[in-house]
């Protein structure tokens, strides 16, 4: 829609205010169908939003009602959830993907690690050695692999100051964000087919 002032005069890309007259036919057409489009998307996504507000208080208004109805005062909030029609044709699941970093006491953790390290210099396996200063290394962000780190965790070391560093590990792991994925699925002749609300993929 364009963006005119007081004269009638049309907003361009620059900033600059251009009289009507000099705006091509062909810029009015491709100013009104860009509008109108962008109109109903912009709605639509506002219904999209509004949709999976529905959606999310309606599965948590649901799972409310099966914890009431076995006596459950306390919700465990993790995991993923499906629900499917009493056909079983129709089915609707929610995933939650959370976002995990490591907050300020890895770098403890890491110090206890390199102590361990130094002490065994000596008659250390050089493999161990490698793997755990691998663990450590950042990629070209500088980012730490997550991965690599919490599979130290899983090595079988009888050292004391190593359990106290994994137990460190494992409390500086935080989740910095959550989002919730939700997909509709129908039942064909048999096999499950999601519900496309992806644009791209209709």
């Amino acid at each position: 829609m364009a963006v005119k002032n007081e004269n009638g005069a049309w907003l361009d890309g620059k900033g600059d205010y251009i009289p009507q007259r000099y705006i091509s036919e062909l810029d009015r057409k491709k100013d009104a169908i860009v509008a109108k489009l962008a109109t109903k998307a912009i709605k639509l996504n506002q219904q999209m939003n509004k949709f999976k507000n529905e959606v999310l208080q309606s599965i948590d208004t649901y799972i409310s009602s099966v914890e009431e109805f076995y006596g459950i005062s306390e919700r465990t909030e993790q995991g993923n959830k499906t629900i499917t029609d009493f056909a079983n044709s129709l089915r609707v699941e929610l995933s939650i993907d959370k976002k995990l970093a490591f907050d300020e006491k890895l770098e403890l953790a890491r110090s206890l690690i390199g102590e361990c390290i130094t002490k065994w210099s000596e008659g250390a396996n050089s493999k161990l050695v490698a793997l755990v200063e691998q663990a450590f290394k950042t990629d070209k962000r500088g980012m730490i692999d997550r991965d690599r780190i919490l599979g130290l965790r899983k090595l079988n070391i009888k050292d004391d100051k190593w359990q106290i560093a994994m137990q460190i590990i494992g409390d500086s792991l935080t989740v910095v964000s959550k989002k919730s994925y939700i997909r509709f699925q129908k039942k064909t002749n048999g096999k499950w087919e999601t519900v496309s609300l992806d644009m791209a993929k209709v």
